[in-house]
């Protein structure tokens, strides 16, 4: 017997308006441009060659957005494949800089998936020792790695007359790593 929770799969229950998702991704004049990171135990990691993805801002996806903000163990958005289809994708640099170009005013959502392994390194007691002063406890460096699985979701909105727009997709850290992100 499989004892597995089951996870549930969840989607908008708002209709997927495909003629308005492709309308406003129709070509404009400004740029999205950024860096996307994440912060784990004080040190941040670049989203090294990495895919962004880019959807249009309507009820749809809205909707998608608030139900994969309350993802749970057993419950998880997803999209329709007629929704998938209708994105704009980039892939980040070594820096972990992307860029979108030729969007009109309106708003959108990036999102991306960053999985990294992030080294770490601890003390492990390896025994005791006996001197004429008394017990002495050693210990050796141990190095492992923690796997990271972030989701990264930002709003972003372009105004009439903008030509470029600057952001961060990141994800963890604390006060100081939101003011200076990727830094």
């Amino acid at each position: 017997m499989d004892t597995r929770p089951q996870v549930e799969h969840v989607q908008p229950q708002v209709a997927f308006d495909k003629a308005q998702a492709v309308a406003a991704l129709d070509k404009g004049s400004a740029n999205i441009t950024g860096v996307a990171c994440s912060y784990h135990d004080g040190r941040f990691y670049l989203a090294e060659n990495r895919q962004v993805m880019l959807f249009p801002a309507t009820p749809y996806f809205e909707e998608w957005v608030r139900l994969r903000k309350k993802d749970q163990r057993n419950r998880v958005a997803t999209m329709s494949d007629d929704a998938y289809a209708t994105r704009v994708e980039t892939e980040t640099d070594e820096k972990g800089n992307f860029r979108f170009q030729d969007m009109r005013p309106g708003r959108y959502y990036l999102f991306m998936q960053f999985e990294f392994n992030q080294a770490m390194s601890r003390d492990v007691y390896a025994g005791t020792s006996n001197t004429g002063y008394g017990a002495v406890n050693h210990y050796q460096r141990q190095d492992y790695t923690v796997a990271r699985s972030d989701e990264m979701i930002k709003d972003v909105e372009i105004k009439a007359g903008d030509t470029t727009v600057k952001t961060a997709l990141t994800r963890g850290g604390r006060l100081a790593a939101k003011l200076l992100p990727c830094k």
